[in-house]
């Protein structure tokens, strides 16, 4: 039987030189369910967390923003290896200006399947976008410090909490996915100086494309990253 969750809250990132401080922002307080359906007991069972990743190197992922950024990205995966024994994928952002600063991920990097964890690099640190086991309820959290955008100064501690909510299927522009896992990211970035920023998302990834949709909480309302295309 499937199960219906109230849709979550929208909301966004914020470009230019103080890009960096807005994502910061952008990433915490997330009070927000997603519309989910649930996986049956007898539908297909979650994979590791390392299959909700593109899988080609020299794939094309190309994303649609809405709200208060309306653009087009691409994401291509530049190279799919084995780092230091660890499988490594390195991402590269095409077309996008360098002063648009994108959340997870999607300015490029570096994410390595660590075992059963998603472990992507972030301004300050690194990220586990997944950790299983994979199941309802799962919980982890991450924190690192980042230095204000163009050199202006000031420090953050970004403190990120993800709960994966559950598998799910999801029809995006792109098509419909059926083994999607939805995860929801609430985090607190606290400056040197003892000011607190709130926001968080909602993200859907799902097998062999990753990242596939995100509904964003804090600074504009209304923002969204939706898989339009891969190629």
């Amino acid at each position: 039987m499937s199960q219906q969750v109230p849709a979550p809250a929208r909301s966004g990132w914020r470009r230019g030189p103080r890009a960096l401080a807005g994502v910061a922002a952008l990433l915490a307080a997330l009070i927000v369910v997603p519309v989910i359906r649930l996986l049956a007991s007898d539908g297909a069972a979650a994979l590791a967390p390392g299959f909700y990743l593109p899988q080609r190197a020299g794939e094309v992922l190309t994303y649609r923003l809405g709200g208060s950024l309306r653009a087009t990205v691409e994401l291509r995966l530049a190279s799919r290896g084995v780092v230091a024994g660890v499988p490594t994928l390195s991402f590269e952002q095409l077309g996008t200006p360098t002063s648009t600063i994108l959340p997870f991920g999607l300015s490029g990097g570096t994410v390595r399947i660590d075992g059963d964890t998603v472990v992507r690099t972030a301004e300050g640190g690194t990220v586990r976008d997944l950790a299983g086991p994979v199941a309802p309820g799962r919980r982890w959290s991450d924190v690192r410090h980042t230095g204000a955008a163009g050199g202006t100064g000031g420090t953050f501690t970004v403190a990120e909490d993800r709960t994966l909510l559950g598998p799910a299927s999801l029809d995006e522009p792109y098509g419909h996915l059926d083994r999607c896992l939805v995860v929801a990211v609430s985090s607190r970035a606290t400056s040197a100086g003892g000011s607190v920023s709130a926001a968080g998302a909602t993200l859907w990834y799902c097998e062999g494309v990753g990242l596939a949709r995100a509904v964003l909480r804090g600074g504009a309302a209304g923002d969204t990253i939706d898989l339009v295309a891969v190629r």
